[in-house]
């Protein structure tokens, strides 16, 4: 009897470990939207976050709502080849880089995609900003986005 009993303590700590990285596998797939405008139209997401030793990687998602109206210039954004590239800025706080932003609509939605690199040791992010050139308008989050990143990002 006492084989037997070994056997399914093995069995039933084999299962808590699937069990356990099922749910951190769940975990990592978490996602957050931040609305940049008033209108709620237009919306930054963040998802796929990968951990290094002293920096982490998100993917940053733009996604302008497809049936509302938009400005001229948020309405480039739609309906686009998909595959497109575009060069537009990201300003985290008061610090603006331009980066790459690539157009798919796999995920059963049009959107834009860049990957951005966070070192741990960075200061608080409490704003995000999308600039879209010709376009005069603010598309800004302004919050705890440092929070959101670790609680999507654990």
């Amino acid at each position: 009897m006492r084989n037997h009993t070994n056997v399914l303590t093995i069995v039933f700590v084999l299962c808590g470990l699937w069990i356990g990285s099922a749910s951190a596998i769940a975990a990592k797939k978490l996602e957050a939207s931040l609305t940049l405008d008033k209108a709620k139209t237009f919306s930054l997401s963040m998802a796929q976050c990968a951990k290094g030793l002293n920096e982490t990687t998100v993917n940053w998602g733009l996604i302008v709502d497809e049936k509302a109206t938009v400005s001229p210039e948020l309405a480039k954004l739609r309906n686009v080849q998909k595959d497109a590239k575009r060069n537009m800025d990201l300003c985290i706080n008061s610090h603006c880089k331009g980066y790459t932003w690539e157009y798919t609509d796999d995920f059963g939605f049009p959107s834009w995609w860049t990957s951005l690199t966070l070192e741990r040791n960075r200061e608080r992010i409490d704003s995000v900003r999308i600039v879209i050139p010709n376009d005069s308008a603010n598309y800004e989050f302004r919050g705890d986005v440092d929070g959101i990143l670790r609680r999507i990002c654990k």
